[in-house]
């Protein structure tokens, strides 16, 4: 099991200057990624608005809100290829984007507590078996992120797609002291709704931009 580290990175938000240099790379990969999302997005809006609402409207027939939120909440709280903002995407395009505000605030709440149910997780099983099958590749990986850049490993996860659920449960196996994980977890919510604002003006708002 893994002893709790005495690296103060991991009891401290100090940024050094290679911590500056992780987070600005993360973050421009952060902007490309997302870039790239917007432009799908945008493409379906363009060529595949009733293709798109016809399948987002049957997942959602399929599984409900409830359904898409436990989704959304096992995939962040374990370690899941499943990224939030396909469940975002669901809801811009289907008919539950008419009450999105609370929607997506339910979701986003939902997608921060799976951070913190997966740093609990790992406090308290992180160093068995099961747990090393569970993170698989990432775990080596994830510890050694973690160990080197601490509070702003978090901030990233919260704000980007490096995993939120093996950064949040790597938290949890190198004892990260809960009040700052909290901290680093509080953009995790406002991601989420600016994500989904974004995801959905780009998709209703593409044909009203003067593209013809």
């Amino acid at each position: 099991m893994n002893q709790p580290l005495k690296d103060e990175r991991l009891q401290t938000a100090r940024m050094d200057a290679p911590t500056r240099a992780f987070v600005r790379k993360k973050i421009w990969t952060s902007v490309i990624l997302f870039l790239g999302l917007i432009a799908a997005v945008g493409i379906s809006g363009l060529f595949l608005r009733d293709e798109m609402t016809t399948l987002a409207n049957a997942v959602n027939n399929r599984l409900g809100f409830t359904g898409l939120a436990t989704v959304l909440l096992v995939s962040e709280t374990v370690v899941s290829p499943l990224p939030p903002d396909l469940v975002l995407s669901v809801v811009a395009t289907s008919d539950l984007s008419d009450d999105w505000p609370v929607l997506v605030g339910i979701l986003a709440t939902l997608s921060t507590l799976g951070g913190h149910l997966g740093w609990f997780l790992g406090m308290r099983v992180g160093g068995s078996r099961a747990a090393r099958l569970v993170l698989g590749r990432y775990r080596r990986r994830s510890i050694a992120i973690m160990r080197r850049f601490g509070l702003w490993a978090i901030v990233l996860a919260a704000l980007t797609p490096v995993p939120w659920s093996v950064t949040s449960w790597t938290a949890g196996i190198l004892r990260m002291p809960w009040r700052l994980f909290l901290l680093g977890s509080l953009i995790r919510f406002p991601r989420i709704m600016v994500y989904y604002i974004v995801i959905h003006a780009t998709f209703h708002g593409i044909r009203e931009i003067g593209i013809p």
